[in-house]
């Protein structure tokens, strides 16, 4: 059951990557100050402290502008870094984008001389999502183990 279970999962990821690798995602602008603004308000941000956010990979969303807002906002923002294949993520400290290195997957991320934080708000990379909200990742099991 669990095999056929994983079978399917993979089924999807390979057909949702095939349609987002369509889209043009740079005509398309995603980060919108005010929808940001009423989600905040809701998840009580003026509160929070440490935000983590993501680099974008692939055809995935550009999180550039949603991560400039968060140090707009006064706010320490870190990353996710996969410190061991298999295992759950840390989150270490943003300071620059000079001082970032290529990591797990080419993926840029902190060096290892930044600050390992415990974010308070983590916004999450999704290959897709259902009509419940459950999100789907890209099979890795990082975000699940951190969780």
């Amino acid at each position: 059951m669990k095999s056929r279970l994983l079978l399917k999962k993979k089924e999807f990821r390979t057909k949702q990557f095939k349609i987002r690798n369509k889209l043009n995602s740079s005509s398309i602008k995603i980060f919108d100050e005010f929808l940001f603004e009423q989600l905040f308000k809701k998840i009580n941000f003026n509160n929070l402290n440490i935000v983590s956010s993501f680099v974008s990979i692939n055809s995935e969303i550009n999180t550039s502008e949603l991560n400039n807002y968060i140090l707009k906002k006064n706010k320490i923002l870190c990353l996710p870094v996969v410190k061991k294949k298999n295992e759950h993520l840390i989150f270490k400290k943003f300071t620059n984008k000079e001082n970032m290195v290529e990591g797990f997957m080419k993926i840029k991320e902190p060096s290892k001389n930044n600050e390992i934080l415990i974010p308070e708000v983590i916004f999450v990379p999704c290959l897709a999502f259902d009509i419940s909200g459950f999100r789907l990742g890209y099979g890795g099991g990082y975000y699940d183990r951190t969780f």
